[in-house]
C-alpha cells in the first residue's frame, strides 16, 4: 500500500505542476516534462525513504490504507478537474495515468 501511495503522489504532483508550467492553450516541451518528472521523482524517493513515512509503512495498521485512499482521492479530483467542462463526458471513461 506505501508503494501505491507514493506511485498516487508523484501522478497527483505531477498532474499539479504541469498545470502550473502550462499555460492555458499550451504545449509543454520534452524538456519541461522531463524536467518535472525528474524532479517528482526525486521528491518523493526523498519522501519514501524520510523517517516518517517509512516508519508509518512499517507499522502499517492504518497509516498506510489512509495515505493510499488520501493520494487516491487526490489524484481522482485532479483528474475530473481536467475534464469537468469536456461535453458528453462519462465519469468512468477516463484513465487516471493520462
Amino acid at each position: 500500500m506505501s508503494a501505491f501511495t507514493i506511485l498516487f503522489l508523484i501522478l497527483d504532483r505531477h498532474s499539479t505542476r504541469r498545470k502550473i508550467v502550462a499555460k492555458k492553450g499550451q504545449e509543454i516541451s520534452t524538456g519541461q516534462v522531463i524536467s518535472i518528472m525528474a524532479q517528482d521523482w526525486l521528491a518523493h524517493l526523498l519522501y519514501t525513504f524520510s523517517d516518517s513515512f517509512w516508519f508509518s509503512a512499517v507499522e502499517g495498521e492504518v497509516l498506510c490504507p489512509a495515505l493510499l485512499f488520501h493520494s487516491h482521492c487526490i489524484l481522482g479530483h485532479l483528474k475530473w478537474e481536467t475534464v469537468a467542462d469536456e461535453k458528453h463526458r462519462c465519469a468512468g471513461s477516463y484513465s487516471l495515468l493520462t
